[in-house]
């Protein structure tokens, strides 16, 4: 998760969709504002409802934009720019599993990463996840960035597979409202040449390879609202 006050925008970081790379780029250019939710105690973490991410990752990395709006000012969360990338779910559950296999130090706090590390192949993280509950977070990019009744509370959702155009699009929307330098836009991808940096991505690979007729149908029914709010399909 990315803020900046300065600029007014809020970057929803989803999990192996580019985040990382966003991220370097933003602070390359314009000082983030860190938000900590660690640092607060259980009573306040409890009474905030920061518990979206549970065993899953940092909650200060990917807080989810409702946990958001629970540690900013209600008026700032209404007036900044908010933006996020979502991935095709098929690829992003490929490239989390290849990521941690060719990890050399994989974090195996993380419930996700002891699925990987424990898994006899693909197929058998994805069985095996999607019949764990905590997991339910994994398969659902749109929690990230909807409200209790999915309603989509970003200004822009843009995706992974068209990442520079609409990153570029972002850093535009931000400049028109804030005025951004000229010289940061002229460094941002799309501006003339595209350089956002690749961090955290995996070789690219032919993610319908991964599966057989009975995994999609899981998955598919697993991200069924993933494929329809975000357009994809297999």
């Amino acid at each position: 998760m990315a803020i900046s006050h300065r600029h007014k925008f809020i970057f929803v970081h989803i999990p192996k969709c580019g985040g990382t790379s966003i991220e370097k780029a933003l602070c390359t250019f314009t000082k983030l504002d860190l938000m900590n939710p660690r640092l607060l105690s259980e009573e306040e973490i409890k009474e905030k409802n920061l518990l979206l991410g549970g065993s899953l990752h940092r909650l200060e990395r990917h807080l989810s934009a409702i946990e958001i709006k629970t540690l900013i000012e209600k008026q700032e969360f209404e007036d900044y720019f908010k933006f996020s990338i979502v991935r095709n779910p098929f690829s992003r559950l490929v490239s989390f599993y290849n990521f941690v296999l060719k990890n050399k130090n994989p974090d195996h706090t993380k419930l996700q990463v002891k699925l990987v590390l424990n898994s006899v192949n693909f197929k058998d993280f994805v069985t095996c996840a999607l019949q764990t509950e905590q997991m339910d977070l994994f398969f659902n990019q749109y929690k990230y960035i909807c409200d209790e009744t999915q309603n989509n509370l970003m200004n822009f959702t843009g995706k992974l597979e068209n990442l520079s155009e609409d990153f570029n699009y972002g850093i535009k929307t931000i400049r028109s409202r804030e005025k951004f330098p000229l010289r940061l836009l002229q460094n941002f991808p799309g501006f003339k040449k595209p350089t956002l940096p690749h961090i955290n991505l995996s070789k690219s690979v032919d993610y319908r390879e991964y599966y057989d007729n009975e995994l999609r149908e899981k998955v598919e029914q697993a991200c069924e609202k993933d494929l329809y709010f975000f357009d994809y399909q297999f």
